[in-house]
């Protein structure tokens, strides 16, 4: 499946409820294991490919707090519109519609790269794990 039916599948879903929905008690102990693995994300830059409809997005906000910041993108149109919704008073926010593939990832700018549930989507995945390397800050993760 290519990108353009893959947005096109997020765009139909974006009001199911695997994406709408709050995190429940096992999907946040899940991330309270991955946090766990991350350590302190307060101040950090992080990078959220596939962000969907900003329900973590919001979650690395509050974690990185006022003096970090967060960049997420995705490539449904109506998620994105959703994440932008859903995040629109977090000053530490940035979204993007649009494939990872074709985003500028600034040299050595993010702490943090958090691909939750979006890598199986890449179509070239031996072009987005050089991206990630070079966009890592040393000691990213």
């Amino acid at each position: 499946m290519g990108y353009r039916a893959k947005a096109a599948y997020f765009d139909d879903n974006v009001d199911a409820p695997w994406a709408a929905a709050e995190y429940g008690p096992e999907e946040m102990a899940k991330l309270d294991r991955l946090f766990e693995h991350t350590g302190s994300l307060r101040g950090l830059r992080v990078l959220e490919p596939g962000c969907g409809t900003g329900r973590l997005t919001e979650i690395l906000s509050d974690r990185v707090g006022d003096q970090g910041s967060v960049v997420a993108l995705d490539i449904s149109p109506r998620m994105v519109e959703e994440a932008l919704r859903r995040t629109e008073t977090r000053q530490n926010v940035e979204i993007h519609l649009g494939l990872l593939e074709h985003f500028s990832l600034e040299e050595a700018a993010y702490d943090l790269i958090l691909c939750h549930q979006v890598f199986p989507h890449f179509e070239d995945k031996s072009k987005v794990l050089p991206g990630f390397s070079r966009a890592l800050r040393p000691n990213g993760k």
